[in-house]
């Protein structure tokens, strides 16, 4: 290799060195050591190469080169072993994040006051136990646990009533258009039958679903479809104030379940038959 092609190669090599610089701190980490070993290993190969087969007079300038090149090089190396220690440092001298506070959980042991309003009673009409549900006719787990509660309230028709609250979530686009077809429902008295259908069927929730079971548990669908429209206002202020009433007593997510104002964990129905029968004694 001549003078000509041993000093392009230097400049070649140097290029790549000073590009490496202004590369990305997430790029340096990997690849600034694995370019800088491979290099240094190049040319002191060269170096020894033209030890061997050049001039006097050669040879000892390309040594200054060499020598120059391997002087940067281990100028990167230093900079690069205090870029990655930065990281280390800031993380050592920044002091230590809060944990984000958890919402308190509902107190087990409060009463609440959670009125009837404009809710439509299931079963007994003044039970002595009355099991508040909050829910959205979307989440999962509202269609998984409301029939083991309405199932064990069944069992006691003259001493259970059931109130159904709306907590419609903001990320089940279906929540809000399936409680108003329930009230909707709930005009002419099948509030109850509409809730059922829509638990059953939340596969294929949208508005021509909705219309087909108010055919199939024998509304007027005129008059359905015309309530919908002309009351949609009412609607909204009804979920509204549902959803304040939810937020005010503890209501986190959906289901919520309360029996005579105190928040129940049942879910099954020997809970809640065990519950109401303590009530009922």
């Amino acid at each position: 290799m001549d003078n000509k092609g041993i000093k392009l190669a230097l400049v070649i090599a140097l290029g790549i060195f000073l590009g490496v610089e202004v590369v990305s701190k997430q790029k340096q980490d990997v690849q600034l050591g694995q370019i800088l070993n491979k290099q240094t290993q190049i040319l002191n190969s060269q170096a020894k190469l033209d030890m061997k087969i050049g001039s006097q007079d050669a040879r000892a300038a390309n040594q200054t080169q060499v020598d120059q090149l391997m002087g940067r090089i281990a100028a990167l190396e230093g900079r690069l072993a205090k870029l990655e220690a930065q990281p280390l440092a800031a993380a050592q001298q920044r002091p230590p994040q809060p944990m984000p506070q958890q919402p308190p959980q509902p107190d087990p042991n409060i009463v609440y006051d959670i009125p009837v309003s404009h809710s439509f009673p299931s079963g007994a009409k003044n039970g002595k136990v009355v099991i508040t549900e909050f829910l959205d006719y979307q989440c999962p787990f509202c269609s998984r646990f409301h029939n083991p509660m309405v199932e064990a309230a069944k069992a006691y028709p003259d001493k259970v009533t059931i109130l159904l609250k709306h907590f419609p979530l903001s990320f089940h686009p279906q929540a809000k258009p399936a409680a108003k077809a329930a009230l909707a429902a709930g005009e002419q008295g099948k509030f109850w039958e509409m809730t059922q259908m829509i638990l059953d069927n939340q596969a294929s929730l949208n508005d021509q679903a909705y219309e087909g079971f108010a055919k199939q548990i024998g509304l007027n669908v005129s008059k359905y479809t015309a309530d919908l429209k002309n009351k949609d206002a009412d609607y909204e202020k009804i979920l509204q104030a549902d959803t304040e009433l939810g937020t005010k007593v503890g209501v986190r997510g959906t289901p919520s379940y309360y029996i005579n104002g105190k928040v129940s964990n049942s879910r099954d129905v020997a809970s809640w038959k065990a519950e109401i029968d303590n009530l009922v004694k």
